[in-house]
């Protein structure tokens, strides 16, 4: 029976600061030592001073390799802290600024609502206006209309005072003949 091939999941590779900064210092260090090594075999000097700097290449290489081994401890330490320490931190840290851009915010909204409530009133006091205008227009067609009805009445009362007269010309006419 054949085996089917099993893929793992493979994580994704994390970024481990300690391990780099101790390679990255113990790099250097050797770089350090070689080149104390190199100018003590080939540089033009007395033997006292090929041996100082081979002693001070050596001291400063030491100094990379220690000072790169107490970066790596230290990020090792770091890394162990929980995250709810450093989320803390970051909150209080943050608390303030994010309550300065809420307040600027609250201003904002307050300004804006009381722009918002000014606008209200004009328009209420506009509606207002509106309303007693409606109502005058209102009472002045009541008033039209009133008046046309007196009027209309007037022409009626005209034209039958007119036919009236006409027709008392016309008797009148008719005995005089």
């Amino acid at each position: 029976m054949k085996k089917a091939f099993m893929y793992r999941a493979v994580e994704p590779a994390r970024s481990d600061p300690g391990r780099a900064t101790q390679s990255t210092a113990s790099l250097l260090a050797t770089l350090c030592f070689l080149l104390g090594i190199a100018f003590a075999a080939f540089a033009p000097v007395s033997p006292e001073e090929r041996f100082l700097v081979f002693c001070f290449a050596f001291a400063v290489a030491i100094g990379f390799y220690m000072g790169g081994y107490v970066l790596c401890q230290m990020f090792k330490l770091s890394g162990k802290l929980s995250s709810e320490i450093i989320e803390a931190r970051c909150a209080r840290l943050l608390a303030p600024f994010a309550s300065e851009v809420l307040n600027r915010h609250v201003q904002n909204l307050e300004t804006r609502l009381n722009k918002s409530e000014l606008e209200l009133k004009h328009l209420r006091s506009e509606i207002e206006i509106a309303d007693k205008a409606a109502a005058d227009l209102r009472s002045a067609l009541a008033e039209k209309a009133r008046l046309q009805a007196a009027l209309d009445r007037a022409n009626g009362e005209r034209v039958r005072l007119a036919y009236d007269l006409a027709n008392m010309k016309r008797q009148a006419g008719y005995s005089i003949q």
